[in-house]
């Protein structure tokens, strides 16, 4: 690739001072036509050569010659881009599967989450790294079987607001869970990003009337509302296939082709560290690298030589 990237720029000056050169005989000409001798059978104005050689034809050649160029390095530049890209996707999946084995214990129940957090991203509006960072909150409270579900019930609210992430749902859930209660704060979490907890609760906990949110309030204050309780309140709030539906909106549909190109990318991106041993070289080359730092400071002695020679001087 670095040989072709050097015979595109090389070709590419070339091609600039042919221009100026081309220029320069253009403007010493005659009526756009070369003649060398009297004959007409000499003339170099190209029609009997079975080719345009005036300065016209010649120009546009050099400028087609530099269009050419600059398409074969744009396309070398964007070739190079996207190779770079694949890899750096496959290695950011690889990182996200150890994670997911760390947290769940067990790395065939860490690859079959991160296969399901693959599958709502295809499915949905959310991307793969939504679903996975939202997965990553929740692993630390939920077991790992729980995790879809819950990931799809959040997305679910979420996806319907405009100011409220699907990690932002998770870790107020997970909050929570850890609490063991809703407290006032994380009511007030909810609230303020304007999802209609108070009215879930009062639903779950059948309060109803003028008096219901003083009722609600109270009973929060008290510790009453356990977290079975908000998790009957989030699956009220969860129950709606809007994720479906948004993912059959043109925004949808974008963000799908987006996903599915990303995958596409991904899997290359790992034929090719499993094609060319990229993870080989780079510890081929990490273990150089050390043996010359190693050996570095056997030159010391030679090194500090040369400088009081050098003071001495």
């Amino acid at each position: 690739m670095s040989l072709l990237g050097n015979l595109v720029v090389n070709i590419g000056a070339n091609t600039s001072g042919f221009t100026r050169g081309m220029n320069s005989i253009q403007n010493s000409m005659t009526k756009g036509k070369l003649k060398q001798g009297s004959g007409a059978g000499m003339s170099l104005s190209g029609r009997g050569l079975g080719g345009d050689m005036s300065a016209k034809g010649l120009t546009g050649a050099v400028v087609q010659g530099n269009l050419l160029t600059s398409a074969l390095m744009s396309a070398y530049g964007t070739m190079k881009d996207l190779v770079s890209q694949a890899v750096i996707l496959a290695a950011q999946t690889e990182q996200t599967k150890l994670t997911f084995e760390l947290l769940t214990g067990n790395r065939n129940i860490g690859d079959a989450l991160f296969g399901e957090m693959e599958r709502i991203a295809k499915d949905t509006t959310l991307s793969l790294a939504e679903t996975t960072a939202a997965a990553r909150q929740l692993l630390v409270t939920f077991d790992a079987t729980q995790i879809p579900h819950l990931v799809t019930m959040l997305g679910n609210i979420s996806s319907g607001m405009d100011n409220v992430s699907l990690n932002e749902m998770a870790y107020l859930l997970q909050t929570s869970a850890e609490e063991g209660k809703l407290l006032a704060r994380d009511l007030r979490q909810f609230t303020t990003r304007g999802i209609a907890m108070p009215r879930a609760l009062k639903e779950v906990l059948g309060l109803f009337g003028p008096g219901s949110s003083a009722k609600l309030n109270a009973m929060i204050s008290a510790g009453q509302v356990g977290f079975g309780t908000v998790m009957k309140a989030i699956e009220k709030l969860g129950s709606t296939d809007m994720l479906a539906r948004q993912g059959k909106t043109l925004t949808g549909r974008f963000n799908q082709m987006r996903d599915g190109f990303q995958f596409l990318l991904r899997d290359v991106g790992v034929m090719i560290v499993e094609a060319f041993d990229l993870k080989g070289t780079a510890e081929s080359i990490t273990a150089f690298l050390r043996s010359v730092q190693e050996n570095m400071w056997k030159i010391k002695p030679v090194v500090m030589q040369i400088g009081a020679a050098f003071w001495s001087w």
